[in-house]
């Protein structure tokens, strides 16, 4: 039984090639194949084919603000992998971008224009704390946004103490999935962390 269960696992590693993405020191020029030679960026990733039984693993520690939209499917047998190697916290999905450009327009309100967004998923994050969002401009306190979607852009207020531009800003809305698995079947998911 040992030896048919090692056949089987050196089956499975053989079957499929591992790819390798790291935010930082990686380049999409690359081959992918090692953590030396990692991609870079999903982007990357969604112009690539690939085959039951592949493994995609991000580096842990790092960050990504773009959505993966795999292009294939794994099969029963042979799942397609999404996970994560090295050492450290799980590899980020972001689904918020950061931003700057406020303008402070009176009393520690500033507003900037609103990216594109699904105005249902938006959450405003300033250095870690998450916003509340209220109704009406006058109901702008700390810790609150107001979205006003009548001008053309939509303007996005928020009521901050100190100035936002040198804070870190988050808007979501801009992704709603980390990994958009439309019609795609048979791939595990593994050792992520999805944000936003």
């Amino acid at each position: 039984m040992k030896k048919i269960l090692l056949f089987l696992m050196i089956t499975l590693r053989l079957y499929g090639t591992t790819y390798y993405i790291d935010a930082t020191n990686g380049n999409d020029n690359y081959d992918g194949l090692t953590p030396e030679t990692s991609w870079q960026t999903i982007s990357k990733l969604n112009t690539m084919y690939f085959n039951p039984g592949d493994e995609i693993l991000f580096k842990r520690g790092e960050e990504w603000r773009e959505q993966f939209n795999p292009t294939s499917s794994g099969s029963e047998k042979f799942p397609i992998i999404i996970g994560a190697y090295g050492s450290g916290n799980k590899p980020i999905f972001n689904g918020a971008d950061q931003v700057t450009g406020f303008v402070e327009m009176e009393n520690n309100i500033y507003n900037i224009e609103s990216p594109r967004i699904d105005l249902g998923a938006i959450i405003v994050v300033i250095d870690g704390l998450e916003l509340k969002r209220v109704e009406t401009i006058s109901e702008l306190t700390n810790g609150t946004f107001y979205l006003d979607i009548n001008p053309s852009p939509d303007l996005l207020y928020i009521y901050s103490v100190s100035d936002p531009n040198k804070q870190k800003v988050e808007i979501s809305g801009m992704r709603v999935d980390g990994i958009q698995l439309k019609a795609k079947s048979y791939i595990t998911i593994e050792e992520l962390e999805f944000r936003y």
